[in-house]
């Protein structure tokens, strides 16, 4: 096959580039969708998980899950709402697999403190002044974490990535009315928990 140029693959349209990369230019073709989309795939990530290693971690599992299954995209839609759908399965994953870890240790540490016979209702200790001195984006990280993920999903698609009502509906696989709605309770929902988390700007 022929060599083509970087500026080639760059300036091709995603249709363009899935039908290269099945005939096989796949890791060039591929690297342009990753750099096209890995901002805004890493953003939706970060509104799931913990902190950003966590979020760069399922990041990655979305482009090679994508990378692995790019012969089954059809183009019936666009590949950024194909790479979401993919996106939010990963990050529905990520959530199951930290609740168990953190069950885990949960479990963990109570039978640590039966062994030892210490206090198992001891006071947590508060969190608020630390949350007070963050950052505003780690205030909305935290508040998103705390949606449920139609909520998040939802309202990250369109305040993040200023997709329209019926783009989201696509990506979600719900109506435009639902969409609408979800966002509205999901901005009522968020500056809720704003508050709680102590937030004041």
């Amino acid at each position: 096959m022929p060599t083509l140029t970087t500026k080639f693959y760059e300036t091709r349209t995603d249709t363009e580039l899935c039908k290269i990369a099945l005939h096989g230019h796949i890791e060039e073709a591929f690297g342009v969708i990753y750099d096209r989309y890995r901002d805004r795939i890493y953003g939706l990530a970060c509104s799931y998980a913990e902190d950003r290693d966590d979020a760069e971690d399922v990041t990655q599992q979305v482009f090679i899950r994508a990378h692995r299954s790019l012969h089954q995209f059809r183009g019936g839609s666009q590949l950024f709402t194909w790479l979401y759908r993919i996106a939010i399965n990963c990050c529905k994953d990520w959530v199951q697999q930290a609740y168990h870890a953190r069950k885990d240790r949960c479990d963990d540490y109570w039978w640590s403190k039966q062994a030892t016979g210490d206090d198992l209702f001891s006071k947590p200790t508060r969190t608020e002044s630390r949350l007070e001195q963050r950052e505003a984006d780690d205030f909305l990280q935290k508040a998103l974490a705390r949606l449920t993920p139609e909520f998040r999903s939802a309202l990250v698609l369109r305040e993040l990535d200023g997709m329209s009502y019926r783009e989201i509906g696509r990506a979600l696989g719900c109506s435009e009315g639902t969409v609408k709605s979800r966002i509205c309770r999901a901005r009522h929902q968020l500056k809720k928990q704003l508050v709680v988390l102590g937030y004041t700007p």
